[in-house]
């Protein structure tokens, strides 16, 4: 989308200070009234960003994957795959982050849009795996909540110390010890064992 590619380009030309809904719109080539008519707030604008650049953090999941694995499937939505080719993303959250006292209606908002994806898709791949008997039953909406943020370095660290970001491999690594600590906590044997040392 030509807005969200002058986006990337102004943060590219100018930094952090030219994600400004008047400097997308000049990148864009149109008036700032237009792109308020496209998003209505710069909350929206960053929230279609991300939906852009999702399928760099989480997948759907290929129709003919549906039989797979339990692990497999998560393997395939969720592990790493390439390195961010900008510091766009951080950027944004620490605007949203910035505007959040003064409009914390956006930034629930952003927030909200940005969780909504990643947590349908797990959600549902857990939903499949209790139905087919793959781990035990569990609150599916806050066992992805979990998963997900074991998956991803903490922000804060990210934003604090703009140096501590993670390469893929660091990101690889985490994300496989995350999952083994999901599937432990997940899996039959492991709800098994629990009932039997409550029982002892």
């Amino acid at each position: 989308m030509l807005v969200l590619e002058a986006l990337d380009l102004a943060y590219r030309e100018g930094g952090a200070a030219s994600l400004t809904m008047a400097a997308v719109a000049r990148r864009a080539g149109m008036s700032k009234r237009t792109l308020y008519e496209i998003f209505a707030d710069r909350g929206a604008l960053f929230a279609a960003y991300f939906d852009k650049v999702g399928c760099q953090f989480i997948r759907d999941l290929p129709p003919e994957a549906v039989r797979l694995p339990f692990a497999e499937r998560m393997t395939l939505i969720l592990e790493p795959r390439e390195e961010c080719p900008t510091a766009l993303p951080l950027e944004i959250f620490r605007c949203i982050i910035a505007e959040a006292p003064a409009r914390p209606e956006m930034a629930r908002e952003f927030m909200q849009k940005l969780r909504q994806r990643a947590m349908g898709i797990v959600q549902t791949e857990m939903d499949r795996a209790i139905r087919d008997g793959e781990i035990r039953q569990v609150d599916t909406g806050l066992a992805a909540a979990i998963l997900l943020d074991m998956i991803h370095q903490n922000l804060v660290v990210q934003l604090m110390e703009p140096g501590a970001e993670q390469s893929l491999e660091d990101r690889r690594r985490r994300f496989h010890a995350a999952l083994d600590i999901a599937l432990g906590g997940l899996g039959r044997t492991g709800a098994r064992r629990r009932q039997a040392d409550a029982v002892s």
